[in-house]
């Protein structure tokens, strides 16, 4: 773009504004030459006056008052007093101006942008290719689209976006040893006996991924393919007259089969009907090949209860390795159940092995600085006002010597819920561990051990027995390694595993004395985060008949006459509604999407107080904080509640 003053042949047309213009800069440079002038007469008095003895003139020009010339009219020349002479027209103005050279130049230049570095340049052409890729935003390294399934989308698609060359990553010597079928099988089920040892291995490269994915059978409940779940056919009926004849459309079974969600390339994620409808298929699925699963595993599969696999695993009778991931409604109470579920109907010498991750909670994502909406409690999603670290090891007391009955590991670094222990708020996991089965150690050591996040005596029993040392506990710690019967779960359990104002007068409600693994059950049953409630509710009716004892846990043809009888599918799309309703309400601050951007409940600000009325549960991060004398906290507030 230019800039430029045009001019026309003969007298210059000049706007009234412009002229001003001119006529101030030519006062202005008068103004400044007299100026000029006076200060230099003004010192060469000054330097007179010096020589011959005198001393220096003051300078009038900086008088405060000036004398009030007897002319309305100063005599000083100004830009609107007329001056002396030849009045000059606008034309000899505008001939001056333009005898006194060329015009500036006032053309706008562009300044040059700084070069693009590399990085920059590459991401421009990933970019560029990736022109139409349906999974624009999503996170990078997108190179499975469920567990252990690579993304085969731009191999099988013509114009491939993929135009740069991949990096190569191959295992010559798995790739040998995997050619062998016999060898191949026997690897995959060796690896697959834990969802961790799966993955490592195929994280180490491409090959790997490739090779254990075309060993398994990936069951979609999201629908993907045909515009419904893809379970390998085995939802057709394999006798009768509705038998499919083709191989193409007879369903098989792989020796290790992964049911999970898969990413889509268009539509956004399942809607809860979708979810509700691929679950009623897949237990159609499972009853009919129900002779032939080996390995199956689960991974966050949405509607996934204990009812429903109270239903399809005792029928699995060569049933070896079940696997559980992440699944909303079975969290960490749900494991006695699990355990009971894999020895149903089921020889001793025919157990199963189980590998249960149960549901973590990280939180929600800091939104707008409000902080009081995060909290990584780990275990469960929003402040339950206990203690979450022993709520966890009073389940754990009565899991792990259960687990350990069935031949089940639930111990060791590489088990899905070992890693559950580690990655949650409890501190010293092994330690603990070994402590539940340990019969020599002293109650005082194994209560101290499990209290070791308290920062009173971080589980050193000398500090934890020292009723000096701690102060506000005038009650001794009797109360916590006394053993109490749990109303609730019928064990026999130390006093650690209680809440303190419960054992403190416990002969007062004796019968119904409930340690904090029971009350930790009854909130998990009880969240109401991601529509955990109304899902719970379309379960129940689904599976659920009236009464005390209504759960449909052993007749699985009832469970799918009962999806369309009960008309669970109009539930679901209730549900559906209700979600859009709640992202699309009128009040800006409730306009979230509650099943992918849920987030916690406020923490009052009584709460936060040193003696609030209910106390906070621990979080996950606060085990790696290192205590300086800037964070300790005030040892009264760990009791101001009776934990």
């Amino acid at each position: 773009m230019s800039h430029n003053s045009s001019r026309s042949s003969g007298a210059l047309c000049l706007t009234t504004n412009q002229l001003d213009k001119i006529r101030n800069r030519q006062c202005n440079r008068e103004m400044k030459v007299a100026a000029a002038a006076r200060n230099k007469a003004y010192q060469t008095a000054g330097r007179k006056a010096l020589a011959a003895g005198l001393s220096w003139p003051s300078d009038l020009s900086y008088r405060d008052t000036y004398p009030i010339p007897e002319s309305p009219i100063s005599s000083i020349p100004g830009p609107w007093v007329a001056k002396e002479g030849a009045v000059e027209d606008w034309a000899d103005i505008a001939r001056t101006l333009r005898e006194s050279g060329p015009a500036p130049d006032t053309t706008w230049v562009d300044v040059p942008p700084e070069p693009k570095t590399e990085a920059e340049v590459l991401r421009e052409n990933i970019n560029l290719e990736l022109d139409g890729w349906p999974w624009q935003g999503c996170p990078e390294k997108l190179i499975t689209v469920a567990p252990f399934l690579p993304n085969f989308y731009h191999s099988n698609t013509k114009n491939a976006p993929f135009k740069l060359e991949r990096a190569t990553q191959i295992s010559q010597l798995w790739t040998k040893l995997m050619a062998n079928n016999d060898l191949a099988r026997i690897l995959v089920d060796l690896l697959f006996q834990n969802h961790s040892t799966a993955w490592k291995f195929g994280a180490t490269c491409r090959d790997a991924t490739i090779l254990i994915g075309n060993h398994i059978n990936h069951w979609d409940m999201t629908g993907t393919v045909h515009g419904g779940g893809w379970f390998n056919n085995c939802e057709l009926p394999r006798f009768g007259p509705d038998t499919p004849t083709d191989s193409e459309h007879q369903g098989f079974v792989a020796s290790v089969v992964v049911v999970s969600p898969f990413r889509r390339m268009e539509g956004g994620p399942p809607s809860y009907h979708e979810q509700t409808r691929n679950l009623y298929t897949s237990m159609i699925s499972f009853k009919t090949f129900n002779e032939f699963f080996k390995n199956v595993q689960f991974h966050r599969v949405g509607f996934l209860s204990p009812h429903h696999l109270a239903l399809v695993i005792p029928h699995m009778r060569n049933l070896k390795v079940l696997g559980i991931y992440q699944c909303p409604l079975l969290p960490i109470s749900e494991t006695l159940r699990l355990l009971e579920i894999i020895e149903t109907d089921r020889p001793l010498k025919n157990q199963v092995s189980l590998d249960f991750y149960p549901m973590y909670h990280q939180g929600p994502e800091l939104r707008n600085g409000d902080a009081l909406r995060v909290g990584d409690y780990g275990v469960t999603w929003d402040n339950w006002d206990h203690d979450t670290i022993k709520a966890v090891w009073a389940l754990c007391y009565r899991i792990l010597p259960q687990a350990r009955k069935q031949d089940v590991d639930f111990e060791s670094p590489h088990t899905g819920f070992r890693q559950y222990m580690d990655r949650g708020p409890c501190r010293k996991v092994p330690e603990i561990i070994d402590a539940i089965f340990d019969e020599t150690m002293t109650p005082e050591s194994f209560a101290a051990l499990v209290d070791c996040h308290n920062r009173e005596h971080m589980g050193k029993v000398k500090l934890f027995t020292d009723n000096t040392f701690i102060a506000c506990r005038p009650e001794g710690y009797d109360a916590y390694i006394s053993k109490y019967y749990c109303g609730r779960c019928r064990v026999l359990m130390p006093g650690m595993f209680f809440k303190y104002q419960d054992i403190f007068n416990w002969k007062t409600f004796e019968a119904s004395l409930q340690c904090l693994g029971c009350k930790l059950t009854q909130h998990l049953h009880s969240e109401r985060d991601h529509y955990k409630g109304r899902k719970r509710h379309i379960i129940h009716k689904w599976l659920h008949s009236g009464g005390d004892d209504g759960w449909n846990d052993t007749d699985i043809d009832r469970a799918i006459l009962d999806y369309e009888a009960n008309d669970i599918a109009a539930s679901a799309i209730k549900l559906d509604n209700r979600r859009m309703k709640d992202m699309t309400c009128a009040n800006p601050r409730d306009r979230i999407d509650k099943e992918y951007d849920e987030v916690q409940e406020r923490i009052n600000f009584d709460a936060l107080g040193r003696l609030g009325y209910s106390r906070r549960s621990p979080m996950v991060h606060e085990k790696y904080i290192v205590r300086t004398k800037w964070n300790w906290y005030p040892a009264d507030r760990a009791r101001a509640h009776g934990v």
